[in-house]
């Protein structure tokens, strides 16, 4: 405990500190750092943005392209026909009705799915 006592004396009857070039140097490391950590969060910030952005407008393009498909009848118009049976040549194949099912993600994107028969 003497020890401890005494180390301690010792320290704060110490007179010497710090120079104001060691202040100076340590303010400018500590400003670098700070202005690299920043540009790192702006890019972050941008690069989040922009794929944001992104997915958007791919989210729009294919709720156009799946619009499109399922009003545009094939072939010039003629309705979608199932294949004819195999162990049925002379019956012909029938009409199959498309069903429409909308999904909404996160409250603003909507998918819509169609399927046959």
């Amino acid at each position: 405990m003497k020890k401890f006592v005494s180390r301690i004396t010792h320290v704060l009857n110490n007179k010497k500190g710090e120079t104001i070039v060691e202040v100076v140097v340590a303010f400018a490391l500590l400003a670098i750092m700070l202005l690299i950590f920043s540009q790192g969060l702006a890019s972050a910030t941008r690069t989040e943005m922009y794929a944001s952005e992104n997915r958007k407008k791919a989210d729009e393009s294919m709720n156009a392209l799946q619009e499109k498909l399922a009003t545009t009848k094939p072939e010039g118009g003629a309705p979608i026909i199932s294949p004819k049976d195999p162990q049925k040549p002379d019956e012909p194949g029938k009409v199959l009705p498309i069903k429409r099912y909308i999904y909404t993600i996160d409250d603003e994107t909507d998918y819509v799915v169609y399927e046959f028969g």
